[in-house]
């Protein structure tokens, strides 16, 4: 949510020697990540035993072998897959959503840093106050299935209305259906796994999430060279095949778990 300000603010700032004013950006990001690296070694506590105070590390402990079984695992497999999915549709959608912005509609990087932390604002609000009431009242995968069709629907719409005022109509809506797919799938899958392993499911998902982070720019580059409306085309297409993929996981998490 604050990303997007951050970076248009490092926009404005005076540019250090060797630096453009796109590159203060990347310059912000990497003081606060070494701010937060500082945080991690001062104040989180080691919660592993290591049985060595050296540090060192080998390719067995990336867990490559432990990643690729898993997406096969009976109880896990089909819910990883379906984080690489929503994150591969969702990634197609955030790259090709600058330009579109920028050339399809005329707005300028300001608006763009206000429009992204809109939307961060409104998915939070209904992330803290909307998603627990419709957990009492209807089962996790109805509710994920839910709002992944409509992602995929508003996907559509998006190009399809090629002016601001529609623009920002929709995307307000769809601030609110996004925040729901990722804390419904953790939800799932601590729902499904036991106290000790859901540090290495929570661990493994997240690594199908960032292999989606990674394919999905890629793919949103290629399919932004046929036109700009293209990847929101592809990415509804294929996000509604997403949300009939949620359905099969049907009794996996109750409403009321």
């Amino acid at each position: 949510m604050v990303g997007p300000p951050l970076s248009y603010v490092a926009q404005l700032v005076r540019p250090l020697p060797g630096f453009t004013s796109l590159g203060m950006g990347f310059l912000f990001s990497a003081a606060i990540a070494l701010f937060a690296t500082g945080l991690c070694l001062v104040l989180l506590p080691e919660t592993l035993e290591t049985g060595s105070s050296r540090f060192q590390f080998s390719w067995q402990d990336f867990g490559f072998g432990r990643l690729a079984r898993s997406a096969t695992d009976k109880r896990f497999g089909r819910i990883f897959w379906l984080t690489f999915f929503s994150g591969f549709t969702f990634t197609i959608f955030t790259f090709a959503f600058q330009p579109f912005f920028l050339k399809v509609l005329g707005q300028d990087a300001r608006n763009l840093a206000i429009m992204f932390a809109a939307v961060g604002m409104i998915g939070f609000v209904t992330q803290v106050f909307a998603l627990e009431p419709l957990r009492r009242r209807f089962r996790l995968v109805q509710i994920l299935a839910a709002a992944l069709a409509a992602r995929g629907i508003l996907f559509l719409l998006m190009p399809a209305f090629p002016n601001i005022v529609a623009f920002v109509a929709i995307a307000v809506i769809f601030s609110a259906v996004n925040s729901f797919p990722m804390p419904l799938i953790d939800a799932l899958l601590s729902l499904n796994s036991g106290p000790r392993e859901q540090g290495e499911v929570m661990g493994l998902n997240a690594s199908y999430l960032s292999i989606s982070n990674a394919i999905g720019p890629a793919t949103a580059g290629l399919l932004v060279s046929v036109s700009y409306s293209f990847p929101f085309w592809i990415a509804g297409a294929l996000t509604l095949l997403t949300a009939w993929f949620a359905m099969t996981l049907s009794g996996r998490g109750t409403a009321k778990a």
